[in-house]
């Protein structure tokens, strides 16, 4: 249920992170959720702060302070 936004920030990779968030997309549509039925079920296209949740939370368990601050900053 990942997008390339968490693989970024799981793998460490601060210029793909700042690229991938540089394009503006939706974090919340990016990745398809549980309880969809269905890629057309309305869900799907609501943009879920637990999103940006995971994102930090990932930062945090990977230790890297660097993205986490790109992310409190960039996500706030």
């Amino acid at each position: 249920m990942w997008n390339p936004l968490h693989f970024a920030v799981y793998y460490n990779h601060l210029p793909i992170t700042k690229f991938i968030i540089g394009l503006d997309i939706n974090v919340g549509i990016t990745a398809p959720k549980a309880p969809a039925v269905s890629e057309k079920d309305p869900t799907n296209s609501v943009s879920f702060p637990e999103d940006k949740i995971i994102l930090l939370l990932i930062a945090v368990g990977r230790k890297n302070t660097e993205i986490l601050k790109y992310l409190l900053d960039d996500l706030s």
